[in-house]
């Protein structure tokens, strides 16, 4: 299994590959104030966690992952 800190900071990548810009370490960053996190953005985003960790995420963890702590997480539990 995977530590916090290398999924954390994986997932801050992606988050920041689909947004198109860095995401500095220690920033929280959540769906609702970030313009560029739009719902087209977001799906892409998830994909490419599921790609990464080679997780399957469902609608229920799309809809709760809104920032970066809960994206964290949701893939930790994925991952066992």
């Amino acid at each position: 299994m995977r530590e916090k800190v290398e999924v954390a900071a994986i997932v801050r990548q992606k988050l920041a590959t689909a947004l198109g810009r860095p995401i500095n370490e220690g920033e929280e960053l959540n769906q609702a104030d970030e313009p560029l996190w739009d719902s087209v953005k977001h799906l892409e985003f998830m994909l490419m966690l599921e790609e990464s960790f080679g997780i399957t995420l469902e609608p229920d963890d799309f809809a709760a992952m809104t920032d970066l702590q809960s994206c964290t997480d949701r893939v930790l539990a994925q991952l066992g």
